[in-house]
């Protein structure tokens, strides 16, 4: 393993491998969520959830970190003495916690990948509001965070909000661009394809180009929000995304957006995609006997 920090270090290529990850979850942190449509009176209904926690490992982790916590689309929300948090604000403390405690983890060497879309209100599905208390949480908890934006994601309304919130230390928001974390490579791009005008969304023509420049890069890890496509499963994706995957052999991305049954999908040229929409993925280094 050494060897391949060093050969890594020195080239610069892409050897994070995603090697297995485990059917049955480690843990779980319950939630409530708003439910698909609305009774025969119009009143919103809200369900009870349980976000599970998944162990995977990974070929290749710097030294200087236990490991990365990947998730995404943590729409929901947590009740605690009459007070309303989002399930983003509520889960890092618990988390941190379960990580010490149950897998011998330091959270002081654990990185933070967010994926996208963290707003929620129990009143309606979706919506679009302020997630950088999430961000903030994981913050406080964690090495450090990095990731991308969703279309639910707002942060702040002021112009210079964004530009403020990027300075803070241990916060890297990509928006089209990489980030060197520990060594690791992370290149990401927020929102998702659309010519709709609505927030977080890039046409697809420029979706495409700014992959393509962020695949040449060979990051270790490439973070998107937008899904590909995958005749696996039965939900909608990004073809682009998938064409632009088939010329990136072994590249790892992780994405959310549309939730998945199955989290992992190798591709024919051993690239890997990672959906961590509604769950949580702890990567661990493998384990040597």
């Amino acid at each position: 393993m050494r060897a391949l920090e060093l050969f890594k270090n020195a080239f610069g290529f892409c050897f994070v491998k995603l090697l297995n990850i485990q059917p049955i979850p480690e843990g779980f942190f319950p939630y409530l969520h708003a439910s698909p449509g609305r009774d025969n009176w119009g009143n919103q209904g809200v369900l009870r959830h349980d976000l599970p926690f998944f162990k995977a490992e990974v070929d290749f982790l710097p030294k200087s970190l236990d490991a990365l916590v990947l998730t995404s689309d943590l729409q929901g929300v947590v009740v605690e003495a009459d007070q309303r948090r989002l399930l983003g604000e509520a889960l890092p403390e618990f988390l941190a916690m379960f990580l010490r405690l149950e897998m011998k983890l330091n959270p002081e060497k654990v990185g933070i990948v967010l994926a996208g879309d963290f707003f929620a209100t129990l009143e309606s599905r979706g919506g679009l509001d302020d997630v950088r208390p999430v961000w903030r949480t994981f913050r406080r908890y964690f090495r450090w965070v990095t990731g991308v934006g969703g279309n639910h994601d707002d942060f702040g309304v002021d112009l210079d909000a964004l530009p403020a919130f990027r300075r803070e230390p241990g916060i890297f928001y990509l928006k089209n661009e990489e980030v060197a974390l520990d060594g690791l490579r992370i290149g990401g791009i927020s929102g998702v394809a659309g010519d709709n005008g609505k927030h977080m969304r890039i046409p697809e023509d420029q979706f495409a180009a700014m992959l393509k420049r962020r695949i040449d890069r060979r990051p270790d890890l490439l973070l998107l929000h937008q899904n590909p496509f995958h005749h696996s499963t039965p939900h909608k994706g990004g073809q682009f995304v998938t064409a632009a995957l088939q010329k990136a052999p072994a590249q790892l991305l992780v994405c959310g957006h549309a939730i998945w049954e199955q989290a992992l999908i190798q591709m024919e040229n051993a690239a890997q995609v990672l959906n961590v929409g509604e769950r949580v993925v702890i990567l661990v280094k493998q384990t040597t006997s």
